[in-house]
């Protein structure tokens, strides 16, 4: 390291500096006459290790290393300035250090030690270097930042790879046409009619919704609407809302739909413990659910459509291992513009790629938390519903999936 900084002619006596001193863009270079050698302490020589053995080796280096500087500058005929800029306090041992430099002939020593804070931001000094800690975080951090990148990179190509996979698996499924067929399929059976041959097995309805006072009615009319016996079907209305206005207004909206004869209750807790999971599983331990089969779960923006009973219950006929049934779903305002177009896009995806795919090769796919049918035994055999996390329809999903 040295030795790159002796200076070899007169065109490079001129100044000789350390690479600390050419790295701070911002200080300017001393005009002084001759040959200028800034000594940083901390990096040549630390004050701590000069303290502890002024007749060591490395202090014999240093006076080696000074001397060769001087002879060869002045073997080319010009004067050298040596400027020690110390990090710390002036040590008894720096006093010993620089007269023994002084004694060198046609040397000029200048020591410059450290300043206060204040008197650095005032005056700020051209020979104030970042020290070795400093410069190895900052290192770290480059280090640091440059892992990340080649993480995010490793991880941009493993999920690239997972589309890719995903859409061969979709055009495969198309070229073999793969589709899960209902056991039994409705048609046009007007329920109304009295004729009621099929597979209508007990379904509950549930409703989380929390201070939902613009999509209220739009959810409860919907799912009041579906068509499916009356008596085969219970709706469940869990609202958590706190504000007393809202919980008006719900409740009044369930007692009209109640006079036109659906079967709809309308449930509010005190105590609001586990969020949506605490109050699904609150809503099924009532005594009045152990008769009802299957559970379906809407949010309070959901719309479902009048069949959604119809084409997605058969699909439980004579398959006892079948735990769920998840429907695909869209945005109410999927073209309003450019935003919500390419939303639509993404959840597409999803449903029409990532489910279908892993549903069919992996007998495995997330619960959505929407949207979907649920056999009620499968929940249960699985924990049913936990508030240890936010996630809730993953949780059940896994744990049903592992469970088999």
């Amino acid at each position: 390291m040295f030795a790159t900084f002796l200076p070899k002619s007169k065109k490079e006596v001129e100044t000789v500096n350390l690479a600390f001193y050419h790295r701070r863009k911002d200080c300017r270079r001393p005009s002084l006459s001759g040959t200028t050698i800034i000594v940083w302490s901390s990096v040549l020589l630390p004050p701590s290790r000069i303290a502890a053995s002024s007749s060591s080796s490395l202090v014999r280096q240093f006076l080696v290393f000074i001397c060769s500087i001087v002879l060869l500058s002045q073997s080319v005929g010009r004067s050298v300035t040596i400027v020690f800029v110390w990090s710390s306090q002036i040590l008894p041992t720096h006093h010993r250090l620089l007269s023994c430099v002084r004694r060198l002939a046609s040397v000029s020593v200048t020591i410059l030690p450290p300043s206060s804070q204040t008197a650095q931001k005032k005056n700020p000094s051209p020979f104030q270097f970042p020290s070795f800690e400093f410069r190895e975080q900052k290192l770290n951090q480059e280090k640091n930042l440059r892992l990340r990148r080649v993480k995010q990179i490793v991880l941009f190509l493993i999920q690239s790879l997972d589309r890719l996979v995903l859409c061969l698996g979709c055009f495969w499924i198309r070229y073999k046409k793969i589709k899960n067929v209902a056991a039994e399929d409705y048609g046009d059976l007007d329920l109304e009619s009295g004729e009621k041959k099929g597979f209508f097995p007990m379904v509950l309805v549930q409703i989380p919704m929390c201070n939902e006072r613009e999509v209220y009615q739009q959810s409860i009319g919907a799912v009041c609407n579906l068509d499916w016996p009356k008596s085969k079907l219970l709706i469940q209305v869990l609202d958590d809302s706190d504000d007393p206005i809202t919980q008006s207004l719900i409740s009044d909206e369930v007692k009209k739909w109640q006079q036109e004869g659906a079967n709809i209750v309308y449930r509010h807790r005190v105590i609001r413990e586990g969020y949506k999971a605490g109050n699904l599983k609150s809503a099924i331990s009532c005594s009045y659910v152990k008769d009802y089969e299957f559970v379906t779960i809407f949010d309070a923006d959901f719309q479902p459509t009048a069949d959604f009973l119809k084409r997605t219950v058969p699909h439980f006929k004579d398959n006892d291992e079948l735990g769920l049934v998840q429907t695909r779903w869209s945005f109410v305002n999927k073209d309003e513009n450019l935003l919500t177009r390419l939303q639509n896009i993404n959840l597409a995806f999803h449903f029409e790629v990532e489910q279908q795919v892993n549903g069919i090769f992996l007998n495995f796919f997330g619960f959505n938390g929407i949207a979907g049918v649920w056999r009620i035994k499968a929940l249960e055999d699985a924990g049913g519903w936990l508030e240890r996390t936010t996630v809730e329809n993953m949780d059940i999903a896994v744990r049903a999936h592992l469970h088999g």
